[in-house]
């Protein structure tokens, strides 16, 4: 009976058959073996109409017990249909595909599979069922140079039943057997007649059958029975059987044992071969005894570049980082920052005494310097902390605290010398001392971190991945490659952004005011209303630079991060230099100056006021 033929595999219709030039169901376990080594999951199979019919069914049931997905199982019924099959892999980006065909279709299949581009490094075909490799030829549509480019690099599982073992060791015969080989050909064939493709394994199936007649002989006799007459019957079936489930010899193509328990199918070396154009080399075998796969070669010269190829188009979210020039300038601003607000610490700490500092209300000069410092401190953790729900956290407070404490330190000192400046029965009477200043800054600060703390509370920040859609790309490989940065979003951000700008818009508002209505007030020391209003100025332009630009680069991350934070650290050190520069000035100038000479000035601007008045 041909190997290919439907039938040849059910054990229904044949429960008798042993096969020695057949290993279908070994080549499952192989199949599946190269599937777990891999780290394969998703497969297609191909198989032909009469080839290995129930070898491709039992490996689909295989592949179910090891929770393996079947991406699509197709039939070659006729040749009209390759065109669909090849296309229905396509369209389930199915990378692994597995084929019982005979040489001639897969010519076909391969010729099909260059013109629809599933060839290459991304796919992995693997043959059975060829008699003696793959003959490529010209098709009809194809060129044999496109088939050849397809079928590149295919590998191909079979039974190394055809070749004479190359073992030293000796057969049943007691030679080895190229030996046993030499002997036969001597014998009974000549230079006209040579041995055929099939003897050294037409050979051992005459040993087994021998083998197994006489191991049936020897258990009827233990049992005080005979053969009857080597007629047909039940008894001497069994004996039969039983003898061939026990044969187990080297013969001429190996060792030669039998499947007790499936499809009696021989159990011997399964070889995995990669083909090419123009050679063929083994990469693997399979022992099936031991259930072991033994690699010729390292897996570096498998593939291409040491690649596996996967199993199925693979999506890749990687995270696009900030880069190193990026990084490096933030950071760099950031220090410089840090640094002038610790020098702007020390001068106001050491010159504390001295009549412009004293005037200026070094206490509430700290507290600006405070909040300026968590600004930042907000640029820092912006370029440099792995984005985290923690992080997240700590940038939104430092930023609104930074912003509130800088900002309503500034307008509080506005606010003494206006309540000073406009309010005539007050006089010379300085009872807004630094105390109801610190209450006034402490109460605008805790309204800002109150609604800090509802808004964490009810909906807090998470980290969640923003796609950068004009950084997507497809590998070589064919995976989908898409960067993404790292983000802090909440889901009512929009209402709580509002509610801070507008209490925050109406403190700069109210600051506005007072820098105003305290413009003619000419004491440097003490009033600091034009510093303020051009504070106010850049604050207000910035932020609209800020928004706008929040809209325009919303798919750009990582451009906006380094806008705003630009923004930041430019209109905070613009802040800090007007409002601490033209002190150190005055005490460069008059190192001695008293905080007396001010009094003198206001009891000055007290009476023209008063005769103006008058």
């Amino acid at each position: 009976m041909p190997e290919n033929s439907v039938d040849q595999t059910d054990m229904s219709l044949f429960p008798t058959l042993y096969k020695l030039n057949q290993a279908s169901d070994l080549i499952n376990h192989l199949r599946i073996k190269l599937m777990k080594h891999f780290g394969w999951k998703r497969v297609a199979t191909i198989k032909q109409d009469n080839i290995h019919v129930k070898d491709i069914d039992n490996f689909h049931f295989l592949m179910r017990t090891n929770n393996m997905t079947l991406v699509t199982a197709s039939d070659v019924v006729d040749m009209t249909i390759i065109p669909n099959i090849i296309t229905t892999i396509k369209n389930f980006d199915a990378r692994i595909i597995f084929g019982s065909l005979s040489s001639y279709v897969a010519n076909y299949i391969f010729c099909e599979a260059f013109k629809q581009g599933l060839y290459g490094q991304r796919y992995v075909w693997i043959l059975t069922g060829l008699e003696s490799g793959l003959d490529l030829f010209r098709t009809n549509d194809c060129t044999l140079e496109e088939v050849e480019i397809a079928a590149h690099g295919h590998f191909e599982l079979r039974l190394n039943r055809l070749l004479v073992s190359s073992s030293p060791e000796p057969t049943i015969t007691g030679r080895t057997s190229k030996e046993e080989v030499a002997n036969l050909e001597t014998k009974f064939f000549n230079s006209t007649f040579d041995m055929p493709l099939y003897g050294p394994v037409m050979l051992d199936t005459v040993w087994a059958l021998a083998l197994g007649l006489n191991n049936s002989i020897k258990n009827l006799n233990k049992q005080g029975k005979s053969l009857d007459n080597y007629s047909y019957s039940y008894q001497n079936l069994a004996a039969i059987m039983k003898g061939m489930k026990e044969v187990a010899f080297r013969g001429v193509t190996g060792p030669v044992s039998f499947d007790k328990f499936h499809n009696r199918n021989r159990i011997g070396t399964l070889n995995v071969t990669q083909h090419f154009a123009s050679s063929t080399r083994d990469i693997a075998f399979y022992d099936c005894r031991k259930d072991s796969l033994h690699w010729f070669l390292p897996l570096n010269s498998i593939w291409k570049d040491n690649f596996i190829p996967s199993d199925s188009g693979r999506i890749i979210n990687k995270e696009r980082l900030i880069p190193k020039p990026l990084y490096f300038t933030l950071c760099a601003l950031a220090g410089v920052g840090i640094l002038f607000t610790i020098a702007c610490f020390v001068f106001n700490v050491v010159w504390r005494k001295h009549r412009t500092v004293k005037m200026s209300s070094p206490n509430i000069n700290s507290i600006i310097l405070i909040g300026c410092l968590l600004i930042y401190v907000t640029i820092v953790i912006k370029t440099a902390a792995s984005a985290t729900k923690a992080t997240c956290a700590v940038q939104l407070f430092c930023f609104w605290i930074g912003f509130t404490t800088t900002f309503g330190s500034m307008l509080s000192k506005t606010w003494r010398v206006y309540r000073i400046f406009t309010n005539e029965k007050m006089k010379l009477n300085m009872s807004i001392r630094d105390t109801h200043l610190l209450v006034i800054i402490g109460i605008v600060v805790a309204m800002e971190t109150i609604v800090l703390i509802v808004w964490q509370c009810l909906s807090p920040h998470l980290v969640t991945r923003q796609l950068l859609d004009r950084e997507h790309m497809t590998t070589d490989s064919g995976d989908e490659l898409f960067m993404f940065y790292p983000v802090c979003q909440s889901e009512h951000s929009y209402h709580f952004n509002w509610t801070l700008r507008i209490m925050n818009g109406t403190l700069i508002a109210f600051g506005a005011f007072l820098a105003w209505e305290t413009r003619h007030v000419h004491i440097d020391a003490l009033n600091d209303s034009k510093t303020i209003g051009i504070c106010v100025y850049n604050v207000v332009i910035l932020s609209a630079v800020e928004l706008l630009l929040s809209l325009v680069l919303q798919d750009k991350p990582v451009v906006l991060l380094g806008v705003t934070s630009v923004c930041l650290f430019a209109g905070t050190l613009a802040s800090e230099m007007l409002i601490f520069l033209p002190k150190m000035l005055a005490v460069y100038k008059i190192s001695t100056a008293t905080p007396q000479t001010a009094v003198i000035t206001i009891e000055t601007i007290h009476n023209e006021r008063s005769n103006t008045a008058h």
